[in-house]
């Protein structure tokens, strides 16, 4: 029955443009969403709204405005594309009277790989989280080399936490040795084929004055969990590598 009427509600939406010009898809996605979630009443005088964050096909992917959000950090990877928020406001995605989340749209193909890249530049708004460019940034900041720039920054990540990864940092000019390198963290070894280590960004190392820490110094100062440590070995070794921007 109630997909019936969410049918019945898009096809009387699709009427009311064509005649009206009215009941845009953020009027069709709103109604449907409070009826899937038996909202009725708008608690405090604060209406709901839809942000639309972009739209692929028929498939539209936005964030409900005007519900109270709890302080839940979350992080999402779907197909190794980095998603992030701070509370409970996450993103949802509609498509043909049925609600997703990020992670089942993907799988049920509405949305590709290169709409997840594309969702990623603005589903945080103004918001001004972790990226690689402020990675990069604090990287050129602590090196104090001022003739390079982020553009001459790479970084690979491995492992993703909220604001916190685990990654190759590389900078024009960087030369490692070819030796193989071991790294014990937590139980978890580590095999590199250069001098060249994984690094942990998102703890400060007071002592070192540096946000770019090793594997060690995370796990024994609680930024790393064994789970943590054999997620990122298996990405590791298998060159699975996580999209942050």
């Amino acid at each position: 029955m109630k997909r019936v009427l969410l049918v019945i509600i898009a096809a009387l939406c699709a009427l009311a443009a064509a005649s009206f010009g009215g009941c845009s898809p953020e009027d069709e996605i709103l109604r449907a969403w409070k009826r899937e979630h038996n909202y009725y009443a708008e608690p405090g005088g604060y209406p709901l709204s839809i942000d639309m964050r972009g739209e692929y096909g028929g498939t539209y992917v936005f964030y409900v405005d005007g519900l109270a959000a709890g302080a839940a950090i979350t992080v999402d990877v779907v197909d190794n594309v980095y998603f992030a928020y701070p509370s409970t406001r996450q993103l949802e995605v509609y498509n043909g009277g049925k609600f997703y989340t990020l992670s089942a749209a993907f799988e049920a193909g509405l949305l590709s790989h290169a709409d997840l890249l594309d969702i990623q530049k603005n589903y945080n708004g103004s918001w001004n989280w972790s990226s690689s460019g402020i990675i990069k940034q604090t990287y050129l900041n602590e090196r104090r080399e001022s003739p390079l720039t982020p553009d001459d920054i790479v970084i690979e990540v491995y492992w993703a936490g909220y604001e916190q990864f685990v990654l190759f940092i590389n900078a024009v000019g960087d030369s490692f040795d070819t030796a193989v390198t071991s790294e014990s963290a937590g139980g978890v070894e580590f095999t590199y084929p250069t001098t060249q280590t994984l690094l942990f960004y998102g703890g400060y190392n007071a002592e070192e004055s540096t946000e770019f820490n090793t594997l060690t110094w995370a796990y024994e100062n609680g930024w790393l969990t064994v789970d943590d440590l054999l997620t990122l070995k298996h990405n590791y070794e298998n060159g699975i590598t996580i999209s942050i921007d």
